[in-house]
């Protein structure tokens, strides 16, 4: 795995963390009380997506490969 494709997963992973912690969990409370709910889908809803755009990628650069 090269540095690009790492770092596009991890990103795609901190997109995901940061959605989960803002939707679970009080962080950041008194800064961002109003539109903690609709920041932490977005999030969470970038993530998932770019996680399964990563995934598409690496199954066919796996199949070119082959």
């Amino acid at each position: 795995m090269s540095f690009g494709n790492i770092s596009r997963l991890l990103m795609s992973l901190l997109y995901v963390c940061g959605g989960g912690m803002f939707l679970f969990t009080d962080m950041l409370k008194d800064r961002i009380s109003q539109n903690r709910m609709p920041i932490g889908g977005v999030l969470l809803g970038y993530g998932i997506v770019r996680l399964f755009m990563w995934w598409r990628w690496y199954k066919a650069q796996e199949q070119a490969k082959a």
